[in-house]
């Protein structure tokens, strides 16, 4: 349940008419080829100024010729340089798909002879500028000094929507009296200088967080696990919020196993008050260890969002903007559904199942079509594809499905053509040529 984090930020419950998504925000888990970053960055909550400099490498996934960067269009370029032959060119505005960005500009690098697969470029940037709320357009984000989040859609650094994913070194410089939080390893190495470190491949989340007087409550999920809450105010939900989180995870560990990868902390960013953010209603996860909160919807809204983004700590294959992000998205969304069901009864999962199905029943276009961000993505994996999902879980059972989907994590099947060989090894290529033709 998100939409995009555009490119942008997958979100769950997101209700704007940019797309958003997890997507943006899951980790990687092949990454020869990632791209990677090392900034140096100035930040102040307080005003909003910012500024950044470092260096990219790019390494190309296919054959290269041109790299379009898109940076929040409050930033002045000083910079980009390749120190090869190439020509930069700046545009004020631009779009994505149909989406109209007024307020983002494109860095062009236009390279005279193409890389090849594998070869890499590196670019050296500085930029500066004041980020603020009505600057970021490209989903959820706000500058606020008690809760600045400076998710990817702020595009407070450059990203490159063609190839995603990425490592990334950043120190980041902000006045004493903000504590951060973010994804990857930070921690402070002097009082006013903090060290982001990604040295795992991410999709593009160079993401943290900041404030000068959150309130932090945490809670034991597991022997190894704990939950962190933050918001703006004292949360009176609290421990319901962590009671979702820990239903969920025991729910989806139960059928799954023990997740992939451990980090030994579900950090959780609740906006509690109104600060004016972009699009509050959406939500996301990095990968599912990381989860922001929409700060519009009911306390059940809020758990169903919950139970999509801790079905992330599993679900988090396929590339964005691709049929492969069906192995993320729309799984995790019909996951959700079946915790759900768990909670609140049959009745509530036939009238969630008949929703999702008078969406799908108005797409003519299929999951397998998916090309970029357009404006059918969101219905397509949130809507669709739980919907083909619960499809073929009606043909061949819930424990058959347990098994595939199990599989399907065991192999670290990340394309929608290694998953329909595994569903037709299980089930026969009738079946798996029909569940195709669901999509």
């Amino acid at each position: 349940m998100k939409y995009f984090t555009l490119f942008i930020l997958l979100a769950s419950c997101a209700t704007s008419a940019i797309p958003s998504s997890d997507l943006l925000d899951t980790d990687v888990a092949q990454s020869d080829l990632s791209n990677h970053y090392e900034m140096m960055v100035k930040f102040d909550p307080e005003s909003g100024n910012l500024d950044a400099s470092g260096i990219i490498e790019i390494v190309a996934d296919t054959e290269v010729q041109q790299i379009d960067f898109l940076l929040n269009g409050n930033l002045d370029v000083e910079r980009f340089e390749t120190g090869i032959l190439s020509e930069i060119n700046i545009e004020s505005g631009t779009s994505l798909d149909s989406y109209q960005l007024p307020k983002t500009q494109k860095v062009s690098i236009i390279l005279q002879a193409p890389l090849n697969e594998g070869e890499a470029v590196t670019i050296g940037f500085a930029y500066a500028g004041q980020l603020t709320t009505d600057s970021i357009e490209i989903g959820r984000g706000g500058v606020d000094p008690a809760w600045t989040e400076m998710s990817m859609g702020a595009l407070w650094y450059p990203l490159w929507l063609e190839e995603l994913a990425m490592t990334a070194s950043t120190q980041l410089e902000i006045p004493e009296q903000y504590d951060l939080t973010g994804s990857g390893d930070l921690k402070r190495i002097a009082p006013t200088v903090w060290q982001l470190e990604q040295s795992e491949p991410v999709i593009g989340r160079l993401t943290f967080f900041a404030s000068n007087g959150w309130e932090v409550s945490t809670q034991a999920l597991n022997e190894g696990t704990e939950m962190v809450l933050y918001s703006i105010k004292q949360e009176p939900g609290a421990v319901d919020i962590f009671s979702a989180v820990q239903g969920a995870y025991e729910d989806f560990e139960a059928i799954f196993g023990a997740p992939s990868r451990e980090t030994g902390q579900i950090r959780l960013l609740n906006a509690n008050d109104d600060i004016g953010l972009v699009f509050p209603a959406e939500a996301y996860a990095t990968g599912g260890d990381f989860i922001v909160l929409d700060n519009a919807s009911s306390p059940d809204a809020r758990d169903n969002t919950l139970n999509h983004e801790i079905a992330h700590i599993w679900w988090f294959a396929g590339q964005p903007g691709t049929p492969d992000e069906f192995l993320s998205e729309s799984i995790a969304e019909y996951m959700a559904m079946r915790r759900g069901a768990m909670v609140w009864g049959q009745e509530w999962l036939d009238e969630k199942r008949a929703s999702v199905k008078a969406q799908a029943d108005q797409l003519d276009v299929s999951i397998l079509g998916i090309q970029g961000f357009s404006a059918t993505r969101q219905p397509l994996l949130y809507k669709k594809g739980p919907h083909a999902l619960w499809m073929l879980h009606d043909r061949i059972g819930e424990d058959d499905m347990n098994a595939l989907l199990k599989e399907t994590l065991v192999r670290d099947v990340e394309t929608m053509s290694a998953f329909f060989a595994l569903l037709e090894e299980q089930h026969g290529e009738t079946v798996s040529r029909w569940f195709e033709n669901q999509l």
